[in-house]
């Protein structure tokens, strides 16, 4: 199902509120600027991470933090300040860090990135065609062990398991988090 070798993205949105994603980000003022990216290289059908990649990237166009979004992800002003990279640089050290191997998320991160890029003004360095949608792949999977995967997040799918992880709403975690999911799948001889 999965090639050899590839990359498992989440990011992260500094504008995302209680109501964004029900208005999918129409309001006046709702960008999707990423904030955080974060990435796993990943070994075959077993789904072994290989190794990790986070970067926390700053907004431009709202450059403070929203007490929602940092009661969500747990990223603080303080450190965003400290931490965070032009967008551009971090979209270049996942596209290093990537390689050739296909980006596979859980939803359309690879739209989101691309669409943030084109909001800020610059050239995305991953064409569109390495990103693609993890979940049209375990959806049948899924079902056949009755699980509704609408229900699910990247980071709150091994929950469908009976399992626990790291804290979801951070992109690091919520990788870890489907790296775990992905192998319970894979254990239990869907994938």
């Amino acid at each position: 199902m999965f090639p050899n070798k590839f990359i498992l993205l989440d990011t992260e949105q500094a504008t995302k509120d209680e109501r964004s994603m029900v208005t999918k980000w129409s309001r006046p003022g709702d960008y999707q600027e990423v904030i955080q990216i974060g990435a796993a290289e990943v070994l075959g059908e077993e789904c072994i991470a290989n190794r990790y990649f986070e970067r926390l990237t700053k907004p431009i166009l709202r450059p403070r933090l929203s007490r929602h979004i940092i009661s969500l992800t747990h990223i603080t002003q303080k450190r965003m300040n400290a931490s965070g990279i032009s967008l551009a640089e971090g979209l270049d050290g996942l596209r290093r860090f990537s390689r050739a191997f296909p980006i596979y998320a859980f939803g359309d991160d690879g739209g989101v990135i691309h669409a943030n890029c084109e909001l800020v003004g610059i050239r995305c360095p991953l064409p569109r065609e390495r990103f693609h949608d993890i979940r049209p792949l375990i959806a049948p999977l899924l079902r056949k062990l009755d699980i509704d995967i609408g229900r699910y997040s990247s980071g709150t799918l091994l929950r469908a398991f009976g399992l626990t992880g790291s804290r979801p709403h951070d992109a690091l975690n919520d990788v870890r988090n489907l790296v775990i999911a992905l192998q319970e799948l894979h254990i239990r001889g869907r994938l």
